[in-house]
């Protein structure tokens, strides 16, 4: 059996100077006053899960709803910033 050395890149993304840092000192970020020469920019991460339907709807009649089937088909993941 022949052996290939597989290499590994781990990167922390965390800053060393900022270790001792917990929840509380985040959130009195946000308790400060408007200051426009530093204005607070909140990016949060919104993964979402997208699907394609393997069956085409069954369009909307009169008097009863869009009808969809429950199978799916993973079309892979999104990360909006």
């Amino acid at each position: 059996m022949l052996s290939i050395p597989i290499a590994k890149l781990q990167v922390n993304c965390t800053n060393k100077a900022h270790d001792d840092l917990n929840m509380e000192d985040v959130l009195e970020v946000y308790k400060r006053p408007y200051d426009p020469k530093r204005p607070l920019i909140c990016i949060d991460e919104l993964p979402k899960q997208l699907l394609m339907n393997v069956h085409e709807p069954l369009p909307m009649l009169p008097g009863k709803p869009e009808r969809s089937d429950y199978e799916y088909k993973r079309g892979g993941v999104l990360s909006g910033f």
